[in-house]
């Protein structure tokens, strides 16, 4: 246990009960509320929360006040989650609920960089993109915001408590974010996502839950992927995006995980909304020749995805600078290899959650709710039918 989190258990009456924390994400807005299991989230203005007589409303708006934006100005609203089912057990149950619930908005952010046809508009001028900084989870003990804070900051190598009177503790932007976007999470890719994460993270690894560990491990590395720091490079962003597709075809060889994510791929077009998917059933092939002169007849994601594996090793094993342009005519994954390798990463993900849940989540919201239309509307009419 860390210095802090040794000090949050506690109890008048000799038991041990968690000491309540806030949770907020202070570097996007959401368009609307959204809901994933027990959490709620909502955009929370300190100005309203400070009309509110409730301690903890005003205790919200102080943790606000004390993150900054990327110009160093103080942030007057920020996204809070909040949680309503049952208490925690212990320290261990509450951190690995509130990992998974980061995990899973941490995807929905990403996602949301993206269109109903998965596309994401790089080329517009006005595109302001949600990067992984864009999802920092803000986390503070709920009695720090009433006297002098006292806040863990954590780090794989390093960690150490920073503090200040209330009202003067500022927490700086992180380096490489870039603006404060509006988003519109996905609600039904939240909960999938939020409920794959849960099922990941049960104490005892086994079989039964290995796809769910597979996509969990995706999610992470094409998390890591997004970040903007300017310690984080492109070649990282490609082993990255590489072992985001590896985790999740459960195969560590290149030749077993295309043979994976291709049949993954290939079933997912035959699905409703899977027409806007990158993957195309149009019969093309292309030759591809190995290391060993070996030519063998490929599909174009495996040509596609051979070459991307390719281009991962040359960084690796060589330290070189990858070629960013894909070239390949009549194959629709021809282009940046960054900006296709993404969109590939997130429809598998999608595709997987969408088998494993039972759900397809290759349909948009919109789609869905014409597909009810024409339902409801069919239904009408064999009811006329019948009578």
């Amino acid at each position: 246990m860390s210095e802090l989190e040794c000090r949050v258990l506690s109890g008048d009456d000799g038991l041990m009960t968690l000491r309540p924390e806030i949770y907020l994400y202070p570097y996007f807005r959401i368009s609307e509320p959204v809901s994933c299991g027990a959490w709620n989230l909502n955009l929370r203005e300190t100005k309203r929360l400070r009309r509110n007589t409730n301690p903890k409303s005003n205790g919200i708006a102080r943790v606000i006040e004390r993150h900054l934006d990327p110009k160093g100005k103080v942030l007057h609203s920020a996204v809070v989650a909040t949680r309503t089912g049952p208490g925690w057990d212990d320290v261990e149950a509450r951190r690995t609920e509130v990992d998974a619930f980061h995990s899973a908005v941490s995807f929905a952010v990403l996602n949301a960089n993206a269109d109903d046809r998965y596309r994401i508009p790089w080329d517009s001028g006005l595109f302001e993109p949600a990067t992984s900084e864009t999802a920092i989870i803000s986390v503070t003990p709920e009695d720090a915001v009433h006297g002098d804070a006292s806040l863990l900051r954590r780090g794989p190598i390093n960690s150490h408590l920073v503090g200040g009177a209330t009202g003067h503790l500022k927490l700086p932007a992180p380096e490489g974010l870039i603006s404060i976007p509006i988003l519109t999470l996905d609600a039904r890719l939240l909960e999938a996502t939020f409920r794959n994460a849960m099922a990941a993270t049960t104490p005892e690894p086994s079989d039964a839950n290995k796809i769910e560990r597979e996509i969990y491990a995706a999610i992470h590395w094409y998390s890591r992927a997004w970040e903007n720091s300017p310690l984080h490079t492109m070649p990282d962003v490609i082993v990255q995006l590489k072992t985001s597709l590896e985790a999740l075809s459960g195969r560590d060889k290149t030749k077993d995980s295309v043979k994976v994510l291709g049949e993954l791929y290939a079933a997912a077009v035959a699905a409703p909304g899977g027409e806007a998917l990158l993957w195309q059933n149009e019969g093309t092939r292309f030759e591809r020749t190995d290391r060993n002169g070996k030519t063998y007849d490929v599909t174009t994601f495996e040509h596609w995805f051979w070459n991307f594996a390719e281009t991962r090793n040359k960084i690796v094993h060589d330290t070189l600078d990858p070629e960013m342009e894909y070239v390949m005519e009549g194959s629709p994954f021809a282009g940046n290899i960054f900006r296709v390798a993404d969109r590939v990463c997130r429809e598998l993900i999608r595709i997987n959650l969408s088998r494993l849940e039972r759900d397809n989540l290759l349909m948009s919201e919109s789609a869905l709710q014409i597909q009810a239309v024409f339902k409801e509307i069919g239904g009408i009419e064999q009811q006329s039918e019948d009578h």
